[in-house]
């Protein structure tokens, strides 16, 4: 090749080198936007021309365009309470005046009573006679909302010794609440009551009552809320007059004073 020929031969080069700039110019603008996952189909965190190939594969393909997406990294939530909460009654304090219902994890000391109760006395004629009130709290504070969901139950056993003899009527009652942090009851469901009768001059007689619902209870318990029992009894005779002493027994070591109450999370 002669040195004109030469010549002629670079200018064509530098000129189709100008046009291919000119020519991919808008393409390099195009690469230089922001990262998309949806168009890195090897998932390796750049969009290159590895990611043309399954492009050119499936080319001209048609189909249902709703995109298939799997997500695996859903928020697992942390347990609240177990399925069915068990608690048992309890008096803790000093002098033991504080009533609370403890789970399986609550581990006893001096400073519960490990086995104790609540007593009192009454005379009772036909009149329906107020007993007993008392208001036992599940002291764990939720930081979450949940539901009882379900039908509560209540165990009590109590004993009782009378003078002079009667025909007995005492009634047990039970409802479910929850306390706010400032300490104000509030009413969730009225869990039921149930009856016990006996005639004659009992001494230490030892009996027990079991109180739950029919239909189930649906109530939301707000986080900070604490889960409470109120127990009353009340009694009467059928004719005459006598003298009760009543003893409520509780233990968080026994299952003579049990509350089951079913919760689901997640309200």
């Amino acid at each position: 090749m002669n040195r004109s020929n030469r010549k002629h031969f670079l200018v064509a080069v530098l000129f189709a080198l100008a046009l291919l700039t000119v020519a991919l110019s808008p393409l390099s603008a195009q690469l230089s936007g922001s990262y998309d996952s949806w168009l890195d189909f090897n998932g390796d965190g750049i969009i290159d021309a590895n990611d043309l190939q399954p492009l050119g594969q499936a080319y001209g393909a048609s189909g249902d365009p709703t995109r298939n997406v799997n997500v695996t990294n859903w928020p697992v939530d942390r347990p609240l309470f177990a399925g069915n909460l068990v608690l048992r009654a309890t008096r803790y304090g000093a002098a033991a005046t504080i009533r609370e219902l403890v789970d399986a994890t609550t581990t006893p000391s001096n400073w519960y009573y490990t086995r104790t109760s609540d007593s009192v006395s009454a005379t009772l004629n036909t009149t329906q006679t107020g007993i007993y009130n008392q208001t036992f709290i599940y002291e764990r504070i939720p930081t979450d909302s949940y539901q009882v969901l379900g039908i509560p139950k209540v165990m009590l056993t109590f004993n009782l010794t009378n003078s002079p003899s009667a025909s007995l009527l005492l009634s047990f009652v039970a409802w479910l609440g929850k306390i706010s942090m400032s300490g104000t009851w509030t009413q969730v469901a009225w869990l039921g009551s149930e009856n016990f009768g006996q005639i004659g001059a009992l001494n230490s007689y030892f009996a027990g009552v079991n109180i739950r619902l029919t239909n189930p209870v649906n109530a939301t318990i707000n986080a900070y809320e604490r889960l409470a029992i109120r127990i009353t009894v009340q009694g009467r005779t059928v004719s005459g007059t006598t003298n009760l002493d009543l003893w409520i027994r509780f233990s968080p070591t026994t299952d003579e004073f049990v509350v089951d109450i079913p919760i689901a999370q997640n309200p």
